[in-house]
Parts: C-alpha cells; sequence; structure tokens
C-alpha cells in the first residue's frame, strides 16, 4: 500500500494533478487488503466439550441410577402381588368351604373395627339401602291404592329416577369434584336424598317425579365417588373380602327392613310408613357419616386432616 501511495505522488507531482488519493483507490489494487484466516484455539475447544460431556455423563448415569431404584421397587412390589396371588390359587381347591368363607368374612370384620371411618361408611349404606328395598313392595301399593294413581303411573316415577340418573352419570363423567369438597358433596347428597323421601310421597305426582330425578341425579354421583375412594382406601389383599362382607350385611339389612317396614304398612298409612323410614335412616346418617367426620373424611380425601 505504500508503494502504491507513493507512487501515484509521483505521478500526480508529474503531470500536476491533485493528490487526493483516498482509500478505496488504493484498495482496488492487487493485494493492497489481504485476508488472513484466524488460529483456532482446537485445545481450548477440546477441553471446554469434555467439560460438558462429563457433566452431561454423570447427570445421565445418576438418572439411570434413580430409574433402577424405582424399577427394582415396581419389581419387589409385582413379585409380592404375584406371590399372594399364587396363594389364593393354590387355595382354590378350598376356595368354596364354609370354614374359609367364615374366615374370611371373620378377618374383614377384624379389620372393620379398627376402621371407624369405613365401618360409618358401612353402617349407613346398609341401612339406607335397606329401608330403600324396604319401601319397593309400599310404593307399588300406594300407586295401586291410592286414588289417581296407577300402575302405569308408577312405571313413569321409575323412569324419574332413572333419567335423573343417567343425567347425573354424564355429569359425574365430565365434572371431577375436587378432593377437599368430597366428604362435604356426600354428605350433603345423603342428606338431600333422606329430605326427599321424606316428603316424597306428600308431594303432588309432577314433584313427586321432579323429586326422584333429582335424587337420582344426585345419588349417582355421589354412589360412584364412594365406590371409588372406599376402594382406592382398601388394602388390595383385602379388598374382595371386605367388599364381600358388605353385600352381605347390605343383604341382611334389605331382608330386616323389608320386613319391619311391611309390617309398619300393616298398622300405618303408607305415607306415615316411607317417612318414618327416612326420619330413621336421616337420624342413622348423622349418627355416622357426621358424628364419626374425621375418619370417614380420611376415606374420601385420603391424606388431609379431619376436622
Amino acid at each position: 500500500a505504500d508503494g502504491y501511495c507513493n507512487a501515484l505522488k509521483e505521478l500526480a507531482q508529474i503531470y500536476g494533478l491533485p493528490q487526493d488519493i483516498s482509500v478505496a483507490l488504493l484498495s482496488r489494487f492487487p493485494e493492497v487488503l489481504l485476508a488472513e484466516k484466524e488460529q483456532e484455539d482446537l485445545e481450548g475447544r477440546a477441553e471446554a466439550i469434555c467439560a460438558v460431556l462429563d457433566r452431561a455423563l454423570a447427570d445421565f448415569d445418576q438418572m439411570r441410577t434413580r430409574e433402577g431404584q424405582r424399577l427394582e421397587m415396581d419389581i419387589l412390589s409385582r413379585a409380592q402381588t404375584t406371590e399372594t396371588l399364587v396363594e389364593q390359587v393354590e387355595k382354590g381347591g378350598a376356595r368354596f368351604s364354609l370354614a374359609l368363607w367364615s374366615g374370611d368374612i371373620r378377618e374383614a370384620a377384624r379389620y372393620l373395627q379398627q376402621e371407624k371411618g369405613l365401618r360409618s361408611i358401612y353402617s349407613y349404606m346398609a341401612v339406607t339401602n335397606g329401608v330403600a328395598s324396604g319401601y319397593a313392595p309400599l310404593l307399588v301399593a300406594f300407586f295401586r291404592t291410592m286414588p289417581g294413581m296407577s300402575a302405569f303411573l308408577y312405571g313413569l316415577f321409575s323412569v324419574a329416577e332413572f333419567v335423573g340418573r343417567s343425567l347425573g352419570g354424564v355429569v359425574q363423567y365430565r365434572v371431577r369434584i375436587p378432593d377437599e369438597k368430597k366428604y362435604g358433596f356426600a354428605f350433603f347428597v345423603y342428606q338431600f336424598y333422606e329430605v326427599m323421601d321424606l316428603c316424597l310421597l306428600w308431594l303432588p305426582y309432577p314433584l313427586m317425579l321432579l323429586n326422584r330425578a333429582s335424587a337420582g341425579f344426585l345419588g349417582v354421583n355421589s354412589a360412584t365417588m364412594r365406590q371409588a375412594a372406599v376402594q382406592r382406601y382398601l388394602p388390595e389383599g383385602l379388598r374382595a373380602r371386605i367388599n364381600a362382607f358388605e353385600s352381605m350385611c347390605i343383604m341382611a339389612a334389605s331382608s330386616l327392613c323389608s320386613l319391619g317396614m311391611g309390617a309398619l304398612g300393616e298398622v300405618l298409612d303408607v305415607r306415615v310408613c316411607v317417612t318414618l323410614g327416612a326420619a330413621f335412616t336421616l337420624v342413622v346418617c348423622w349418627l355416622t357419616i357426621w358424628k364419626n367426620r374425621t375418619q370417614v373424611r380420611q376415606v374420601y380425601q385420603p391424606g388431609r386432616d379431619g376436622e
């Protein structure tokens, strides 16, 4: 660049030209501007890459270690479950013996003695289902003997509850009740159901249909929520035994209540019988679900403290 500049100045002096030599003019000459490739620090970059790889491999190794521990726990749990099932299969030959059945029922009863919440739920369910089964013959008698009623209207009466339960099932599928509100919702439904039974046969027929539809709507939501909560709460090894024990209690209560409601129907008006049955069930609800609400709430809302 110096050589080109000096040569241009000499030419300007010789020919009397202005010496306004610019950078743009000099840059046009060959080899004035040369681009040199910067030397890369390959060793420095290699060290940085190795450090990153070391950290990534260490994190990956820790992740696989934790994953292996969780996998080990899962395998041990499945192995224990398999051993339990194998023992049950091996005892399959004696599964139908009276002694084995009696032992299973006693085991379920011993477990429920320690679970006040479950015992309260099962007690109320046995009473409310038993009384409800006792209503059936009384309702048939009411619709056959009450002036203005008929078997057809009784059929519509049953359809109204079916429609309410169907709509309730759709809502239950779409709407999730928060865990902290499950106990309160269940207790509200139990109270609502019993109050609806209290006034059922004293209402005009259109309101009776609305009564059954609303009771069915809320009842199916409460029942689904209760069944899921109870099955989740029960130990896996005792679940079948306790479910069988519950079914036995409900069947026994249904038989006794049907007999009792039928006997009341012989001496009292049908409407009075249903009202008395609902009032009795309402009292039982308060003495079980509400009185033992701390333990019952633990079934509906596991991991939360009661009042």
